[in-house]
């Protein structure tokens, strides 16, 4: 029977769930929240007519966007997403650029976006690959957006399904498949497209037969008016759908159906003039054909002077009617013709549908199509057609097609298909194409980790264009470079000092790269000098706006190496200051993965200042747009492990996983930042045989890479510390006299610290270790570092105590925990008070199943009944982050899961 509320949809029957969860969504979205919602079903179960009650419910008060798929645009690199964007007036954001980028200029759009917003899109099934990325990623943003998503799909082609089953399984979505009428609802459709009440067994057998298909069932209802009579019920599905829907063209002529077979080939929609052409036929005979299927409601007007099949369900059964040979001529022939009136976009998709192998026209077509695709970002389609040109093209493929496809197989992260495409590349006789193959050879060797096979290709290139192309040899030294410093700091400087040898044949901005990426790795490998160069070429770029961008288009930022480096060295406002200017320009330029990498340094930035807030922000968001770049969240990882530490949240998995990934790529600032912390933590929880094991490990990875800034991992103290627990005193000497070697040479506060809390705690008396303990405490309080400096305050508290000095212990444990509170740091704020209340001090109480304000905030949210990917988006922290959240907070309050927090919420609000 029709829906209780069948007046939101006329004549659409049994699909409240999909109403509800529609409406749901709008309800949302007028509130704040968006989300995503999904309709799934077969070709005529009344998915469109739910996007048209969905537009209708949105009102006044919703803004609403409507875009639709077609298998012809399948091919064309965002297609789907241009036609939202082009809607809105922004499609020009998405400009030049990688898919991340693009990705993140959408976004960051979307996030200033401050009216309700639903987009309805249609067919998703047929959407290309690139939109549906984006889409994809959007969809996981939008909780804490006025923005929601409806869209409509089959459940085959399986690619927009296994994405969305994705999002559903991941709580960013819900799907609702549409499925069949029941005789119920089959009865009551029969009823009201004939005008009467039909028998029970004729209802019985139109269900069955059409598989309770409200479309089709439309269309028996038509046939059922005239007075046909029913098929028999053993008649195969497949028999009963094309007697149906072919009824209308039993009048047609031969020239109709081969007009109606041409527009089928075209797509769902077309231009009538393109089908006439296509099927051989003279304007004036294709134009009264054209009426004539117009009449007989296969076809209908559609915008912009073009028409389409009343519903894609006809135009996919008199494609797929079409015998294979006919189906190829004719895509082969709509290839020709797009040529001819230059629509190479088009023209693509006919040709890989055409199976055009060995067609010049076509390899020359699908290259440059490809070409396109990968500069507009768009890889799926780019190395989709690039493919299909290489394979076109046979024997006979160029190198300059191979050296593009593995670029585009590259961009996308197949870095192994790629090495596979650049190695099968003839030896060209050109020097400069040769070097452009072992470049790109070196950069697949080093997304796979292999940095000999890295480091040998680039040197290959450099060889063969030192002369004849300086700038490019400067790009690939500094590729070099690259790729080295992750493994062997020190190893590194050789090919930025070559690159360095060239500058005065280069043009001023690679002669800025040059110096800038020179004087960051001398900062790394603990040379004070290279920071004054870094400095310098930061500054003139500073000085000048237009340059931001093209500067941050480029590996070796002027502003993020000196941002980098001057965190490190203790110049904290030049470092914010050149983050902020190069952020801004990210933003500008629509740069994802350097953003990314960007607000993960700066977060770290943000916790040596001790402003641990700032920094779980700058977390939350450098490990979204993680989703885009791997680089990018495994270096952010290491910053979210270091707060939540800090924060008392110590996951231990989060770790672990960190590790496996960095090892076998020997990402050593990864790894070495991870070892310290473990290894910090196991010292501070009283495991010290396992804490020195780590410090060691560190301490020999650091000697061996030539990471010689003893600041970019701080581990020295705490391994100070470790070997002083154990017994160590030779160990704690040598890495005291490491750091006295470095200071000499960086300008920094931290190490001379350390090694003055060495120092102290290797002296002869309590008498010759205070001054040294006064000293290490004095030099943080001067540099901005309260973090540092509340470690060592409790450093100087532990070691007075032990020595007997007990009024000293309390004052300096009192001070850390002042500290380790202001800064919001509950690890060290716990340390301090057992130590304080240890030295007799006065302890402060507080309640056991007290719930931190950031607990309180989780808790109650999830008590309102919100996910943890919605929490997260709310908090702007990460999901991992919320569910150690719920951990403690079922253990304070006595609960085992979430239910339990919802009755426990209810139970007290209603008390």
């Amino acid at each position: 029977m029709p829906l209780a509320d069948s007046a939101t949809i006329d004549h659409v029957w049994e699909r409240q769930p999909a109403i509800e969860a529609v409406g749901a969504l709008l309800e949302g979205v007028r509130d704040g929240r968006g989300g995503a919602v999904f309709l799934v079903g077969d070709a005529g179960v009344g998915k469109s007519a739910l996007l048209d009650d969905a537009e209708r419910r949105a009102g006044v008060g919703v803004e609403v966007v409507r875009a639709a798929a077609a298998p012809v645009e399948s091919g064309v690199p965002f297609a789907l997403i241009s036609q939202v964007l082009d809607r809105l007036g922004v499609a020009e954001r998405l400009g030049d650029g990688t898919a991340a980028d693009h990705l993140y200029r959408v976004r960051e759009w979307l996030r200033r976006y401050d009216r309700p917003l639903l987009v309805a899109t249609d067919d998703l099934h047929w959407a290309d690959r690139d939109s549906l990325v984006v889409l994809s990623f959007l969809a996981r943003r939008l909780t804490a957006l006025p923005v929601g998503l409806v869209a409509t799909l089959r459940p085959w082609p399986r690619e927009a399904a296994d994405i969305v089953a994705g999002l559903t399984h991941d709580d960013h979505a819900r799907a609702v498949t549409l499925p069949p009428l029941t005789e119920a609802g089959a009865a009551a459709l029969l009823a009201d497209r004939v005008g009467r009440t039909l028998p029970t067994s004729v209802v019985h057998t139109a269900q069955v037969l059409t598989a309770g298909n409200p479309l089709l069932l439309a269309h028996l209802s038509s046939a059922l008016a005239e007075g046909a009579d029913l098929p028999r019920l053993d008649t195969p599905p497949d028999a009963v759908r094309r007697r149906l829907l072919l009824r209308r063209f039993t009048d047609l002529s031969e020239d109709g159906m081969g007009l109606a077979r041409a527009g089928a080939v075209l797509g769902v929609r077309f231009r009538p003039s393109a089908a006439i052409e296509l099927a051989g036929l003279s304007t004036a005979d294709g134009d009264a054909v054209l009426d004539g299927l117009l009449a007989h409601q296969v076809l209908r007007e559609a915008p912009g002077r073009q028409v389409e099949f009343t519903h894609p369900l006809i135009r996919q059964l008199l494609y797929d009617d079409l015998p294979v040979t006919s189906r190829l001529r004719l895509h082969g022939n709509t290839f020709r013709m797009l040529v001819a009136c230059d629509r190479p976009d088009e023209a693509a998709e006919h040709a890989v549908l055409g199976d055009l192998v060995g067609d010049r026209r076509a390899v020359a077509v699908l290259t440059r199509t490809g070409r396109a695709a990968f500069e507009a970002g768009a890889l799926s389609t780019a190395v989709r057609y690039l493919n299909a040109a290489r394979a076109f093209a046979g024997d006979a493929a160029g190198t300059d097609l191979l050296l593009l496809t593995g670029r585009a197989l590259l961009a996308a992260g197949r870095a192994d298909d790629a090495i596979e495409v650049l190695a099968a590349a003839e030896d060209p006789s050109d020097d400069l194409v040769r070097a452009q193959l072992a470049r790109e050879l070196g950069r697949a060797s080093y997304q796979l980790g292999r940095a000999q096979d890295a480091a040998r290709y680039f040197a290959r290139t450099v060889e063969l264009v030192r002369v004849v192309a300086p700038g490019v040899a400067v790009e690939a030294l500094l590729d070099q470079a690259t790729a080295g410093h992750v493994h062997d700091v020190a190893a590194s400087l050789e090919p930025a000092r070559q690159a360095l040898e060239l500058i005065d044949r280069v043009d001023p901005v690679t002669r800025r790269r040059a110096q800038s990426a020179w004087g960051y790795l001398s900062c790394i490998n603990g040379d004070g000098a290279g920071l004054a160069a870094v400095a310098e070429a930061a500054e003139q770029v500073a000085a000048d706006p237009a340059a931001h961008l093209a500067d941050l288009s480029w590996g070796w930022g002027a502003l993020s190496s000196y941002a980098y480096a001057a965190k490190w060295f203790d110049r904290f406002e030049d470092s914010e200051r050149c983050f902020e200017l190069a952020l801004t320009a990210a933003d500008r330029l629509g740069a994802a993965s350097t953003a990314g990498f960007l607000l993960a340094s700066r977060s770290e930035l943000y916790i040596r200042t001790g402003r641990l807030d700032a920094a779980g922000s700058d977390v939350a968001r450098a490990l979204e747009l993680g989703d885009l770049a791997p680089l990018v969240r495994r270096y952010t990882t290491t910053s979210q492990a270091w707060l939540l530490l800090l924060r008392d949240e110590w996951d231990e998995e989060l770790c672990e996983r960190l590790e496996a990934e960095a090892s076998p790529l020997r990402d050593l600032g990864s790894l070495l930042t991870v070892w310290w912390l473990r290894g910090r933590r196991a010292l501070h929880e009283g495991d010290v045989a396992s804490a020195c094991a780590r410090f060691e490990l560190v301490e020999e990875t650091t000697n061996d890479a030539g990471l010689c800034e003893p600041c970019v991992v701080p581990w020295a103290r705490d391994a100070i510390l470790g070997y002083a627990r154990a017994g160590r005193r030779s160990d704690v000497l040598r890495v005291v006299s490491l750091l006295d070697a470095a200071s000499e040479r960086v300008p920094c506060a931290w190490p001379r610290s350390a090694a003055d809390l060495g120092r102290a705690v290797t002296a002869s008396s309590a008498e010759a270790a205070e001054p040294w303990l006064d000293r290490a405490v004095a030099l943080l309080e001067q540099s901005g570092q309260p973090v540092e400096l509340a470690e060592a305050l409790l450093a100087d508290g532990e070691w007075s105590s032990q020595a007997g000095r007990l009024r000293r212990a309390r004052a300096r444990f009192a001070e850390a925990l002042n500290l380790a509170e202001r800064v919001g740091s509950a690890w060290l704020a716990r340390r301090a008070r057992h130590q304080l209340s240890r030295a007799g001090g006065r302890r402060r109480r507080g309640t056991p199943s007290e719930l931190t304000p950031a607990e309180r905030r989780v808790a109650d949210l999830a008590a309102a009944g919100h996910s943890n990917a919605e929490i997260a988006s709310t908090l702007s922290v990460a999901v991992t982050t919320v569910e150690t959240h719920l951990r403690r907070i079922y253990t304070k309050l006595g609960v085992r899961n979430r239910r339990e927090l919802m009755l426990r919420d209810r139970t007290r609000a209603d008390t």
